[in-house]
């Protein structure tokens, strides 16, 4: 699904050229490529630039003001946010933003209090969802719907599971009165492998101690690394870095200790979340995959916030720069 028009709009037709194609780079030491190329020019009397994704335009970003490119010698970059577009690392923030709200939209309308970045421990959920006795840390993926969600990621569940395990009497510094256990929960939009295919969960992490466990994950990423291939593109590029250094992320979480595993479920059919935070049945983390969320808010009438997940699922990086508004949803929308 695209949100962005290649190259048939009227603006994309009345680009005039004046430099040749060349390759966008990201401002690091290596200067990456993304994959993209840009050409410098004109629409009317405003500068303007044109870009393109395999010979294809993706987008034409212009000036408001009527100028020339004489002595305009501005960083790419620069002049990519001067004339509507972000960097990177906006883009990527972008989709967090976006699906927190959207998110948080979701449990207001069940009746829930939201709290973003409770500090639990010196660790940080990104939300904390209360509605009386009752509530729930909910940790967002804000990936590509490609990007796999794995083992790393949920390991931060269980890691806040084990700290309230540990220490029930935190939950009183968050103003929940008569507290019943809290429940966990993962929204993503990426792909949340099925539950029997995640070793935080199917036994082949039982048992092994710690170094070991670093060295299957370790493993495991890399054989996935290696059957994506090495990517051209930014989206491809992130993802792989993300897999790469799932061992780091997972290490940061096991060394939180427990004593009794947490019973998890994962979603296979929408349910009314209310009712999983506060059905008192023998689950403590609760797994919501893309596809099945989707259908949560959609069935909830939440039409909007429906077609800003989808949009934020299927939007490659490089749309998000050259469009800050494509996936631009807060609670006000």
């Amino acid at each position: 699904m695209s949100y962005l028009t290649m190259g048939d709009t009227e603006t994309d037709r009345k680009f005039q050229p004046i430099h040749k194609k060349r390759p966008l780079k990201l401002q690091n030491k290596w200067s990456t490529p993304t994959g993209l190329f840009f050409q410098k020019g004109m629409v009317n009397s405003h500068i303007a630039i044109q870009f393109f994704k395999n010979n294809k335009i993706l987008k034409t970003l212009v000036s408001e003001n009527e100028e020339s490119w004489v002595g305009k010698d501005d960083n790419i970059w620069d002049l990519i946010i001067q004339f509507g577009g972000q960097s990177p690392d906006h883009a990527r923030c972008q989709r967090e933003i976006a699906l927190t709200a959207i998110v948080n939209t979701y449990l207001k309308s069940i009746g829930y209090a939201s709290l973003e970045q409770p500090q639990l421990n010196g660790t940080t959920p990104d939300i904390l969802a209360i509605k009386n006795e009752f509530s729930c840390f909910i940790e967002i993926k804000a990936y590509f719907g490609r990007t796999i969600v794995g083992e790393a990621e949920v390991a931060q569940l269980v890691k806040y599971y084990n700290i309230l395990q540990n220490k029930p009497e935190i939950m009183k510094h968050f103003g929940v009165k008569d507290s019943i256990p809290p429940k966990f929960m993962l929204i993503t939009t990426g792909q949340l492998p099925p539950y029997n295919k995640n070793s935080v969960f199917n036994g082949e992490l039982f048992n092994l101690p710690e170094e070991k466990q670093l060295e299957f994950i370790k493993k495991k990423y890399k054989d996935i690394i290696k059957k994506m291939g090495y990517s051209k593109y930014l989206e491809g590029r992130d993802t792989r870095n993300i897999y790469k250094y799932s061992w780091e992320k997972y290490k940061k979480q096991i060394k939180y200790k427990f004593a009794t595993p947490p019973r998890a479920q994962q979603l296979t059919r929408p349910r009314k979340l209310d009712y999983m935070i506060e059905n008192r049945h023998d689950i403590d983390m609760i797994l919501i995959p893309a596809r099945i969320f989707s259908q949560i808010l959609d069935l909830s009438g939440l039409t909007k916030e429906r077609e800003y997940f989808e949009r934020i699922r299927s939007s490659w990086l490089s749309q998000l720069i050259l469009d800050k508004e494509l996936i631009n949803y807060t609670n006000s929308s």
